[in-house]
């Protein structure tokens, strides 16, 4: 098993569990669904997910050190299940009130606990295989999660009316089944059994991780909260569209993923070794080639998406068109918050980042959702991830300048492309404003090349900092095109 072939099988997998999900619970099933989703993940990201960056920061350090992980696994999986276990009581005595806020039956959340429980576990060995080096194994999981949820769905609806809490159980299933197929290689490679408890480890983890407490909690909840504002603004139904919208342009930007969670102990790996012109050419020069490329890639894919999403989807989507196409431009921004924020994350520039996702989050994400949700629904909510991913990339490009002494703020301007071509074919049409994308991309091209962005020795910066040859091979021929 590679891990380009796990990568690629994750995408895939995604993808198609969106789309069979979706099809198999209806509009309203599936907003049901992102609904009790939405609870189980902000419970975690709640409680648990601050700590998830250490395991990676300090674990890798540990695994070189040692070549054994088990102080950092065990005392951060205590620190974990500790925090889990404080907030499912308040859960359980609080159940009335917060299945009156969510909506969600009290006779449910005990599922919701479970799966949480579920998704602490899962993100502790995502962690601890990112820690120990093994991409390739980390790659595979998200193809084994979505492989066995959607036989686990597609089984429940076949057997009959599918209940909300049959389909998280099936959920359920689906993180055990990740939990298994991770933790397996961890104990063969990673040396975490028996886990220890250090007092000095578990020090250092809150040092660390505070700051992003606030991240997590106040950041991440314009995002828990987007999902409830639609139902009460609009329906469940629509809850349902738009999240099918929603997943589209996270599996856009989960093409990055592999090179946003690559980065993090890449430049931590670099940084360590005094190798600061590798990271300085690697800022320079490829994120910006990289977010050129995508930018490009999503202007074409604007003008795609109202001929496959209705028929990918069905006419019960068809809905999800419009926000779609503004998310599209929230991806393109996106793009360089994926790039830069391990940047952010390898120089320990944590409380950097709390600030940007706790007042940022909230000036410029939740306000917006409650402004333009009730006015212009669905779209309001897609809006408001382009104004926060502006704001964030906009931040993360200026603190990597100031602590790398860097020029970058150039990079903001590739996005844009995208942005031009959603406002074409939002108010011209698909044909229309696809000629009009058409000479946008032409003329993009021919100022990149004016510009000298790709040069052909570039292309061997990519074998340096460990790009697969699978992907080294294409980018070839893009640098040969694009280069004067």
């Amino acid at each position: 098993m590679s891990l380009q072939a796990g990568q690629a099988a994750a995408l895939l997998t995604t993808a198609v569990g969106v789309v069979v999900v979706s099809r198999l619970l209806g509009p309203a099933g599936y907003g049901s669904l992102t609904l009790a989703m939405a609870v189980a993940q902000y419970l975690v990201i709640l409680v648990v997910s601050w700590t998830s960056a250490s395991v990676i920061r300090l674990g890798r350090e540990e695994f070189v050190r040692a070549q054994q992980m088990r102080g950092v696994f065990g005392t951060r999986l205590a620190i974990a299940m500790v925090c889990l276990a404080v907030a499912s009581v308040l859960v359980w005595l609080f159940r009335t009130r917060v299945s009156g806020l969510t909506g969600i039956p009290t006779n449910t959340l005990d599922i919701i606990v479970v799966l949480s429980l579920a998704l602490t576990v899962a993100d502790h060995v995502d962690g601890t295989l990112q820690a120990s080096g093994d991409w390739t194994r980390y790659a595979w999981l998200g193809a084994v999660e979505k492989i066995v949820f959607v036989c686990a769905v597609a089984l429940i609806v076949a057997g009959g009316a599918p209940s909300l809490r049959l389909i998280l159980v099936a959920a359920v299933t689906a993180q055990v089944a990740r939990i298994v197929f991770g933790g397996a290689r961890i104990l063969r490679i990673a040396h975490v059994w028996p886990p220890s408890l250090d007092a000095n480890i578990a020090a250092r983890i809150l040092a660390y991780s505070w700051p992003l407490w606030f991240t997590f909690t106040v950041g991440y909840f314009s995002a828990f909260v987007e999902p409830f504002l639609i139902k009460r603004y609009v329906d469940t139904a629509s809850v349902g569209v738009y999240q099918v919208a929603f997943q589209v342009s996270l599996l856009c930007a989960a093409l990055l993923g592999p090179a946003g969670t690559m980065l993090f102990p890449a430049v931590t790996t670099l940084r360590a070794q005094e190798r600061e012109d590798v990271i300085r050419t690697l800022l320079e020069r490829l994120v910006p080639q990289a977010a050129f490329i995508v930018s490009l890639a999503i202007a074409v894919g604007t003008v795609v998406a109202p001929f496959i999403l209705p028929t990918v989807f069905g006419p019960g989507y068809q809905a999800a068109l419009r926000p779609l196409q503004v998310l599209f431009i929230a991806v393109a921004f996106q793009t360089l918050t994926i790039l830069y924020g391990p940047v952010l994350a390898a120089y320990d520039m944590t409380k950097e980042t709390a600030l940007l996702n706790t007042a940022g989050g909230l000036a410029v994400h939740l306000l917006p959702q409650l402004l333009l949700i009730p006015i212009v629904g669905t779209t309001g909510a897609a809006l408001s991830w382009v104004i926060w991913y502006v704001c964030s990339a906009t931040v993360s490009v200026l603190l990597v300048e100031r602590r790398l002494g860097l020029h970058l703020r150039f990079v903001l301007l590739y996005p844009l492309t995208a942005a031009a071509a959603a406002v074409l074919v939002l108010s011209l049409g698909p044909m229309a404003g696809g000629l009009g994308v058409l000479a946008l991309v032409v003329g993009a091209v021919v100022w990149v090349r004016t510009t000298r962005l790709f040069l052909r020795e570039d292309a061997r910066l990519l074998k340096a900092i460990g790009v697969p040859v699978m992907i080294q091979r294409p980018a070839m021929f893009v640098y040969g095109a694009l280069s004067s």
